[in-house]
């Protein structure tokens, strides 16, 4: 299933930007529990920056049973650059990017 989502970007003040998120994750939970036996969702291309406590507040919301594949700038540290990366999340598991 795809989601559509109006979050704008992201906001350089880290209160703003958890509640950005927190914002994204109840639309896209909303949209995905009413469509039943939904179990990969596809959320935008460059939606968050990935640190890890985005992964673990992701997974969180996740209900069991589904894989949110989210479009994300993921930092690269051998280089110190970010990458667009897709990063595949469940509940029961960590983050693994995607390709």
């Amino acid at each position: 299933m795809g989601v559509s989502l109006q979050v704008g970007p992201e906001q350089k003040d880290l209160l703003a930007d958890l509640a950005r998120r927190a914002t994204w994750i109840a639309e896209t939970r909303s949209q995905v529990t009413a469509q039943s036996g939904t179990r990969v969702v596809l959320l935008p291309e460059t939606l968050s920056t990935w640190w890890e406590g985005t992964g673990h507040q992701v997974a969180q919301a996740i209900p069991d049973g589904q894989t949110w594949r989210v479009g994300v700038s993921l930092p690269l540290r051998s280089v110190g650059l970010m990458a667009d990366a897709l990063v595949a999340v469940r509940h029961d598991s960590q983050a693994n990017p995607a390709g």
